[in-house]
């Protein structure tokens, strides 16, 4: 995604970044988000997905990791907290990453020529809650009930930043 040079400008109606691959841009994020809007056409979508810095905290103590909350120096807690950036980490199958807030991935794309942007979190109201998802998942009637309420909750501007992943759908602007 840091390089769409083998793509004309305006080729696409529709550009699709999910699978969070924008949180391991820890640097020119604002030039990969100008890349999507170059190759969109005008009116273009952009659809995103990346970590959220608090729904990811959520799972986590929803997941009962052990030493987790009690090591938050060893797992660089405070520094996610204050920065969304997590180094790599040798209990981490992955690069360096960036969880993002809403606000912040929010203030990204309006910077960066995209408006009539629209957040979500996903699993927004059941983030955390996995095993008990699927406790309930064995009564119909209890999982359509959560699923109701998911769908009711994630895109609440007061709920989006509670979702292991913040999603986000953008046009493309022209000033």
């Amino acid at each position: 995604i840091r390089d769409l040079s083998q793509f004309e400008n305006e080729q696409f109606d529709i550009v699709v970044c999910y699978g969070a691959p924008l949180s391991y841009i820890l640097e020119d994020r604002e030039k990969v988000i100008l890349e999507f809007a170059r190759v969109l056409s005008k009116n273009g979508s952009l659809f995103v997905s990346v970590n959220n810095k608090w729904g990811i905290l959520k799972m986590l103590l929803g997941n009962k990791h052990p030493g987790f909350f009690s090591n938050p120096e060893y797992w660089y807690i405070d520094q996610v907290i204050r920065t969304g950036d997590l180094p790599k980490h040798e209990k981490v199958d992955q690069p360096a990453r960036h969880f993002f807030e809403a606000e912040e991935l929010n203030n990204l794309l309006i910077k960066n020529r995209f408006d009539k942007i629209v957040l979500g979190g996903s699993p927004c109201f059941s983030c955390g809650n996995l095993q008990a998802v699927e406790e309930l998942a064995k009564d119909e009637k209890a999982f359509n009930t959560i699923l109701q309420i998911e769908i009711e909750t994630y895109k609440k501007a007061t709920m989006v930043d509670n979702g292991e992943f913040l999603l986000a759908k953008g046009i493309k602007n022209y000033f």
